[in-house]
């Protein structure tokens, strides 16, 4: 027998028990207002349970959402890293990168400095040419001897026969005495005696 039974025995017991109309009623008055609370009892114990219920939801939810949470942030420290690593190898790139341009701009520079010494070489080679060959079409022909003086060059020559120590004008004279002087320009001894040469027509000033 439940408890809602027995106590309503008891109720129904007190109120055989009694014959003045006005108890019996506040017995049946006292029986429902206790079933009342019976039945609020019971669905308050219905509620309780179905918080409870919810309550267990909710926690598992919650232990579900905190599980994927730490997924997350392991997956964020992981990306992080290796973002980290990329920006360092990034960075080792740029680096490298800037040293090979500035090994590029150094041997363009080279490049440069040795066409120009180039074009300086071909230059003076092609005047050195070009001041053989008058010299050798005008061998024949001098207009002077000349006996080479203390501290005198071939510059001073050809700047005193031809108005100008340029060296196509000195080389001029020395390739016309090149058997008299030898192999270097520069070793003229006093007491030689050179002969000068004409100066060619596209060698003279305008």
């Amino acid at each position: 027998m439940s408890q809602q039974e027995k106590g309503k025995n008891i109720f129904e017991k007190a109120r055989d028990a009694v014959s003045n109309r006005d108890e019996k009623e506040a017995i049946e008055a006292a029986m429902n207002r206790a079933e009342e609370l019976e039945k609020r009892s019971v669905q308050a114990d219905q509620k309780a349970a179905q918080t409870a219920q919810k309550l267990a939801e909710v926690e598992q939810r919650a232990a579900q959402a905190t599980q994927k949470l730490t997924e997350a942030e392991r997956k964020v420290t992981q990306l992080s890293a290796e973002l980290a690593k990329a920006q360092s190898e990034l960075a080792s790139n740029r680096q490298e990168l800037n040293s090979v341009k500035n090994t590029v701009t150094v041997i363009e520079q080279r490049m440069a400095a040795t066409h120009s010494e180039l074009q300086k070489y071909v230059s003076a080679e092609q005047a050195k040419k070009i001041t053989e060959a008058a010299a050798a079409s005008a061998q024949a022909q001098t207009i002077a001897e000349h006996t080479i003086k203390p501290d005198e060059t071939l510059s001073h020559l050809a700047q005193k026969y031809y108005g100008s120590a340029g060296e196509a004008y000195w080389r001029l004279i020395y390739t016309a005495n090149k058997d008299v002087i030898g192999d270097n320009p520069g070793r003229v001894r006093p007491g030689m005696v050179v002969k000068i040469p004409v100066l060619p027509e596209e060698m003279k000033k305008k």
